[in-house]
């Protein structure tokens, strides 16, 4: 699956690969059930995150509450992977990124159940990127 960057960065590799590192940080607070590494993306000025499940999370440390009850535990039976597929720079400090997420079981092979696609709206404040607001919106086959 190959990387779709669209729009203009301040410094496009760097830029891009600091996007590609955030997602990939993601991966690893989640399969390592880390919540102040997770919580560590996310800016401190009122970010906004929608779970899978479409609970709907306003402002840091509600999505801290949150994540501290349902992170620990949660890969015991399962987990998933982060790949970003496309990157669209709004502006040079803000990027909205597509992420294409496949659920893993704990041996590492493709799990049952439906993958998802995380979507992440990125603010770089301060020479560094962090999730403003994201949604993960579960993909559900047709029948």
């Amino acid at each position: 699956m190959s990387l779709e960057i669209f729009g203009v960065a301040d410094d496009p590799q760097n830029d891009v690969d600091a996007i590609v590192g955030l997602v990939a940080a993601v991966q690893a607070a989640q399969q390592d059930e880390q919540v102040e590494a997770f919580l560590s993306l996310f800016r401190k000025a009122d970010p906004v995150w929608t779970t899978g499940h479409g609970k709907r999370l306003s402002g840091w440390q509600t999505i801290h509450d949150f994540t501290a009850q349902v992170l620990p535990g949660s890969t015991q039976h399962a987990t998933a992977t982060y790949t970003p597929v496309r990157i669209l720079f709004i502006r040079p400090d803000v990027a909205a990124v597509n992420v294409h997420q496949v659920p893993l079981n704990p041996d590492g092979t493709r799990a049952d159940g439906p993958e998802g696609r995380p979507f992440y709206i990125l603010a770089k404040e301060e020479g560094i990127w962090k999730i403003a607001a994201a949604q993960n919106t579960q993909v559900h086959e047709n029948p």
